[in-house]
């Protein structure tokens, strides 16, 4: 009997043994499927932030080709306002060797119809430099 009751204890440990790993193994079988769905929520979420940041990408992209566009826009026009600055530079220098080789302050008393057309004029043109520098169009505004 002694016999008996020690394969009983034996089998009885053995069943034990065998529930153990049976529940262990169920155990960790559920904990891996809730892993699994976690992994799975959290791979919709990143899929989501994936797009929104490759949204932000292309709107980033666009807004830097607008850019790009934009800075050559005013290269070009700071070219342009320079080329104008230059002629009124040469201008103002013509001028100024113009008047200093004339005392027009006696030449408009003596002639003042022949000083004060020129001066008109030429008072004229510098505005309308100015105008066409600042943006005004016309056919006398060289492109």
């Amino acid at each position: 009997m002694v016999f008996s009751k020690m394969k009983l204890a034996i089998a009885g440990l053995l069943a034990l043994a065998v529930v153990t790993i049976i529940g262990l193994g169920y155990h960790h079988y559920t904990n891996l499927m809730v892993e699994r769905e976690v992994l799975k929520a959290n791979n919709v979420v990143l899929e989501t932030a994936v797009g929104a940041q490759q949204t932000t990408i292309d709107a980033q992209t666009v807004a830097i080709g607008e850019w790009d566009e934009a800075l050559a826009e005013l290269s070009e026009r700071m070219n342009e306002l320079q080329r104008v600055q230059h002629e009124a530079t040469q201008d103002t220098r013509r001028l100024n060797g113009i008047f200093s080789q004339h005392d027009l302050g006696r030449l408009s008393f003596q002639r003042p119809g022949l000083i004060e057309p020129r001066i008109n004029d030429g008072s004229d043109r510098t505005i309308r430099l100015l105008e066409c520098a600042t943006g005004a169009g016309g056919a006398d505004c060289t492109d």
